[in-house]
């Protein structure tokens, strides 16, 4: 019984809800008539305030009632029933619903307790056609009553509502002069007018006054001839009031009456802010005159203490030191006892982050690893420095990319250390295989470090690195002939040289080192020309050993010439120890005989014992068979 209750207790309330919202009349326990008053109506929401005015969009309008009834009220929705000036802003109809909100609770639900509050905002457009004034609208509540013993059909209650469209001042819409500052001088005179209007068409009165007493007034009164006098020379305020009748707005100038005071013509430096590196020097000069010809006077200030002064003191040296860092103010004034004229420069002196990077090579080798150094030096940097090496992804590292130094001091050296591989071609997505060599590869290195002063800083520098092809020669096939060599006959020496890297060795030649015991010949130097890598080329050179030189091994050195990828020339050795000796296909015995004279008995006797030998083998088989 008790859930049952429950569901009917539940049907009830949403019943009563959507029976509010659109106008049904359904009750559960009955009707219960209620008493309210209107607490407030204004414009705006409950917490804020506008000012509404004929053609404004979505206005605020917020209604505070407070209910006279024992009972808790709930559901409560109110329709304003507008006059044709106004216009709901979502549905655009005479009429605007807003729901009631309670001002003062006791439970979750939102009721408004017994006697009290509540506030319905409703969004309205106003015409442009409406006036200032006010308006009578008719607000009906509809609402649902609750006490211990059940839910109650409110009647429905019809509330005269009063809005007000208040009254707008008068607006300025020109004046002249249009600074609200002004300088008039002595024996000038200027004139004050203006231009105004009022939004509700209403007459308009002025009334103008100098220093706060009345100069001039009326409804045409819209200008004021001012023509000061040396008793007037100070400042002074020239204003004018437009009034409705009810409403009043007030334009008001400045003025100061001068006598002709001095005028700069040009200073020099023309920027109001400069910059000035800690060390260094800055001239700044003024330019002035006078109309009336008075003297005038310098006073030069730096940060408000006077530097310089004097009536020829035109210019003023600023000498910087690294403990001016920081912001400074230099202002010259030029007066002529009356009046005075300055003007002001703002110096920043800074102390300059100079950061230079050495890197030990200009380039890189593609193919191979490559060891690099960079070495970076700042003038600032003070204790701890971070440094770190971002690089393209086609490059392999194999060193740190990140460093932190300690206790670095300002003008210090810092080097990192990088190992890395560049491939001699990528493949670069729809551009497919891209030769390398010949491009730059860009290395960034960004430094990070605090000053003395505890300033920050972060630069970035770009390192650029060539991508060469490298030349690597290699050796091999060494011949030599005649071997050992005769002295005082032509040596030849035969070699392949295989160039194993990824650059053209240009305008190769090779030649004999010339030494003491070698006697050049027209084959000792060869142009080679062009070792393109991977394809081998043989090459030879002849030489001498000189007469006389004694039998042995000598050292043979061959000099190899190219030039690199970058034009460089560079040389190469090949060393090789090679035997000397005397021709020995002819000897000459102590005895002065010729051995050539007994060649044919030596043939003789060399066939005689072969053909003894072979008959004792043969003679031996025949024994064995």
């Amino acid at each position: 019984m008790k859930k049952l209750n429950s569901w009917v207790f539940l049907i009830c309330v949403l019943s009563l809800f959507f029976a509010s919202a659109y106008g049904y009349g359904l009750s559960c326990q009955g009707s219960v008539d209620v008493e309210f008053n209107i607490i407030k109506v204004y414009w705006g929401t409950y917490d804020t305030s506008v000012t509404p005015e004929p053609g404004d969009r979505n206005v605020p309008l917020t209604i505070v009632i407070q209910q006279h009834s024992s009972y808790y009220l709930r559901a409560i929705v109110g329709y304003l029933n507008l006059t044709e000036y106004f216009k709901d802003s979502s549905s655009g109809e005479n009429v605007s619903t807003a729901q009631g909100v309670a001002i003062e609770r006791e439970n979750e639900t939102g009721d408004v307790i017994p006697y009290g509050s509540f506030y319905l905002t409703f969004y309205l457009d106003i015409s442009e056609d409406a006036n200032k004034g006010t308006y009578s609208l008719n607000l009906n509540l509809s609402y649902v009553a609750i006490n211990s013993t059940g839910f109650y059909d409110g009647v429905p209650k019809n509330l005269p509502v009063t809005i007000t469209i208040p009254n707008r001042a008068p607006e300025i819409d020109r004046a002249d002069p249009e600074s609200a500052t002004i300088t008039v001088y002595v024996g000038d005179n200027e004139t004050f007018s203006i231009e105004a209007s009022d939004p509700d068409n209403d007459t308009l009165y002025y009334k103008w006054k100098l220093d706060g007493d009345l100069v001039a007034e009326g409804d045409n009164t819209t200008s004021y001839f001012y023509e000061p006098t040396n008793d007037d020379i100070g400042s002074h305020t020239v204003a004018v009031e437009v009034s409705d009748g009810d409403l009043t707005t007030t334009h008001t100038w400045s003025v100061s009456v001068e006598n002709r005071g001095p005028e700069i013509t040009s200073v020099e430096p023309s920027s109001a802010a400069v910059t000035i590196i800690a060390g260094d020097s800055k001239t700044f000069s003024v330019s002035a005159r006078d109309p009336d010809n008075d003297t005038l006077y310098y006073e030069w200030t730096l940060d408000g203490d006077t530097v310089a002064k004097g009536e020829d003191v035109t210019s003023y040296t600023y000498n910087t030191t690294e403990d001016d860092f920081g912001t400074h103010t230099l202002t010259v004034k030029v007066s002529d006892n009356y009046t005075d004229v300055t003007n002001t420069w703002t110096i920043n002196v800074d102390l300059p982050s100079r950061t230079k990077i050495y890197k030990s090579a200009d380039h890189i080798y593609a193919g191979k690893r490559t060891n690099l150094s960079i070495t970076i030096n700042n003038n600032l940097w003070q204790g701890t420095v971070d440094v770190s090496v971002s690089y393209p992804t086609y490059v392999a590292i194999f060193s740190d990319t990140e460093w932190t130094f300690h206790n670095v001091s300002p003008g210090d050296n810092i080097t990192i250390f990088l190992e890395m591989y560049v491939p001699a071609k990528v493949i670069a997505g729809m551009y497919g295989e891209i030769e390398l060599i010949g491009q730059t590869l860009q290395l960034t290195v960004d430094v990070s470090f605090t000053d003395k002063y505890g300033n920050s800083y972060s630069e970035s520098y770009d390192v650029g690195l060539v991508i060469r092809g490298h030349i690597e020669l290699r050796y091999f096939d060494y011949k030599v002939s005649p071997y050992p060599a005769i002295i005082g006959s032509e040596t030849e020496i035969s070699v392949t040289v295989l160039n194993m890297g990824l650059a053209t060795a240009q305008f190769a030649n090779v030649s004999i080192i010339p030494q003491d015991y070698i006697e050049l010949v027209s084959g000792s130097f060869m142009y080679i020309g062009d070792i393109e890598p991977n394809s081998p080329i043989p090459f030879s050179l002849k030489f001498k050993f000189k007469d006389g030189v004694d039998e042995g091994n000598y050292t043979v050195g061959m000099l190899l010439y190219y030039y690199d990828d970058m034009y460089n020339l560079l040389n190469e050795t090949i060393i090789l120890i090679i035997p000397a000796a005397y021709n020995t296909t002819t000897v000459t015995t102590e005895t002065g005989f010729n051995i050539q004279e007994y060649v044919g008995y030596i043939y003789v006797a060399v066939i005689g014992v072969v053909l003894a030998i072979i008959y004792v083998v043969r003679k031996k088989k025949i024994a064995t068979g």
